[in-house]
């Protein structure tokens, strides 16, 4: 199925410099008629992008599992979120429980999945994610040094697991947002935008959310046999460091499709996170797959649950040259950790051709307003 766009040809978006674009004929456009596909690299609001979440749209993502095409792909990877658990916990003044340590357990108490809730008291549970399916039993919640036991739990097509806890909650001040950014030699048509995009959005969110103790940490990868696997940058509040060491990057190496996105999350998730936070987000920017290999498929469904546990939720965001293959699998790690799925578009005219998505319909956007949004509405409380 083919994405839509929800604006149409007379829609327009406002440019960061105040300029207007239209879409038409499926590339943004001035207002005077001329393409932005040769703008200046250096000036961010160029990259389109759009975004889709499976969690909010489960019974469109349940059909496409019932097609068997689509389930190869999943096949590929050992992954299957089909068994879901939504847990929303409040406190006694309706107010969202955040940070709140969930896990569900087997009938004898072994546990099958670890999640915390966001920022908006939500947490997602998984049974059989990996293939291997067990009898479920309780849901039990801890938070502030107390237990709480939760017990019926249905499934999320029976309902959503919705508990008052006898407690007064508060959401910690704390955000950490990670960029993990493929940098071989096949993201050179789109990274100097990329980076500028970036660099945008670190900037913007430190002056936008103020209020709130963000940090940043950066993770670029490549693969086997380059130059370097990863190169990182801890979690800081000094934006000016971390937007330096993001300027400093440039795309090389790689030489086959695959490319080692399980070092960068095995990485990314060994980075010092804050031990209470209202958000963790992982914004993983690529347009390759992982290696399909038996030791790498498992290295990436322990960095799924990892991040799950941790409160991590990943957030892909699609570039050129990715497949049916690796869109699925990205779409995956979103659901699983509670994220939501981003991708580039061609309307920019940046880079290669995109993949069209899978997916219903969804509105383009530039990307920087894109992710400083997400970030916004992952800290809110």
């Amino acid at each position: 199925m083919a994405g839509f766009y929800s604006c149409s040809q007379s829609d327009a978006l406002e440019g960061t410099g105040g300029e207007t674009y239209e879409l038409i004929d499926g590339s943004l456009t001035t207002s005077d008629g001329n393409g932005i596909s040769g703008q200046n690299p250096g000036e961010p609001g160029v990259v389109t992008a759009g975004e889709w979440s499976d969690l909010i749209n489960w019974g469109f993502w349940s059909g496409l599992m019932m097609d068997n095409e689509n389930f190869v792909h999943l096949e590929k990877w050992q992954l299957f979120p089909k068994n879901r658990y939504t847990v929303v916990l409040s406190d006694q003044s309706d107010r969202p429980v955040v940070d709140a340590e969930v896990r569900l357990y087997t009938s004898d108490h072994a546990i099958i999945w670890e999640a915390r809730t966001d920022n908006k008291g939500r947490a997602e549970l998984w049974n059989g994610l990996d293939g291997i399916n067990n009898l479920a039993g309780v849901v039990k919640v801890f938070y502030d040094g107390q237990e709480y036991a939760l017990n019926p739990v249905v499934l999320f097509e029976q309902g959503e697991n919705q508990y008052s806890l006898p407690i007064e909650a508060a959401a910690s001040e704390n955000a950490d947002v990670m960029f993990m950014v493929d940098a071989t030699g096949s993201m050179g048509d789109e990274i100097t935008y990329l980076k500028t995009e970036m660099e945008d959005v670190i900037k913007r969110t430190a002056t936008t959310y103020s209020n709130i103790n963000i940090r940043l940490s950066t993770v670029f990868y490549r693969d086997n046999q380059d130059i370097y696997l990863t190169r990182s940058h801890p979690f800081t509040s000094n934006i000016s460091e971390v937007s330096n060491f993001v300027d400093e990057q440039f795309a090389g190496g790689g030489g086959d499709y695959e490319e080692a996105v399980h070092a960068a999350l095995v990485e990314g998730l060994a980075q010092e996170w804050s031990e209470e936070a209202r958000a963790r987000i992982i914004f993983l920017i690529l347009d390759a797959p992982p290696h399909n290999t038996p030791d790498i498929i498992l290295n990436i469904q322990n960095s799924i649950k990892e991040a799950a546990q941790k409160g991590i939720k990943i957030i892909p965001v699609s570039a050129s040259g990715i497949n049916k293959e690796t869109e699925f699998l990205m779409r995956v790690m979103a659901i699983a950790s509670n994220g939501t799925y981003t991708f580039i578009t061609d309307d920019s005219g940046v880079g290669n051709d995109h993949l069209e998505p899978t997916l219903g319909q969804y509105e383009v956007e530039y990307l920087n307003d894109l992710l400083v949004r997400l970030i916004g509405e992952n800290c809110s409380y």
